[in-house]
């Protein structure tokens, strides 16, 4: 993680995932100061897909450029485009642009880790937005549900996503370095 080394990092949690304490317990491990990893990190929760949209395409451009960030990571970036009374187009219309930004920000040098749940939703076309995602990604992985028996990170084909997964990460990954 770039935080190690001092750089900043930018969060977009639209999970309400973001946990302090694990990053308080990597920073004991390697022997830093907690508080040194925790004040170059900025976490930004958004709770709607409105609010997520607004956050990764007019706000996190910007934020990276003022503060020198390469890298960010968006946690649980469906998981609100699956609300019901948010209309199918329009939650369809925000992703595209979503990802159209993580395109633009990955041709300007930035790394982005998308972290999504794999969920089995009613009605049944909003699950092809983890598809969509994963399509627009460099890479992919299926992280097994922790306490899981099989338990590993499996690197996948590009742009495929097994259904029977329990969670999957897409990574955009710059050009640089």
């Amino acid at each position: 993680m770039t935080v190690r080394n001092g750089d900043p990092l930018a969060v977009i949690d639209g999970a309400n995932r973001f946990d302090v304490h694990t990053i308080t317990a990597h920073a004991q491990r390697w022997k830093i100061p907690p508080q040194r990893l925790l004040e170059r990190i900025f976490v930004s929760r958004g709770f709607t897909c409105y609010q997520m949209e607004a956050a990764i395409t007019e706000r996190l451009p910007l934020f990276l450029s003022r503060q020198g960030a390469r890298t960010a990571v968006i946690l649980g970036l469906l998981d609100s485009f699956y609300d019901e009374q948010v209309k199918f187009q329009v939650a369809r219309e925000m992703l595209q642009r979503i990802i159209a930004a993580c395109h633009a920000m990955k041709a300007d040098g930035i790394s982005l880790l998308l972290a999504c749940k794999e969920w089995d939703v009613r009605p049944k076309e909003r699950n092809q937005f983890l598809q969509m995602l994963a399509e627009s990604a460099d890479h992919t992985y299926r992280v097994a549900a922790q306490g899981d028996a099989q338990r590993r990170n499996i690197p996948e084909n590009k742009n495929v996503v097994q259904p029977q997964g329990r969670r999957g990460v897409m990574y955009l990954r710059s050009g640089r370095r």
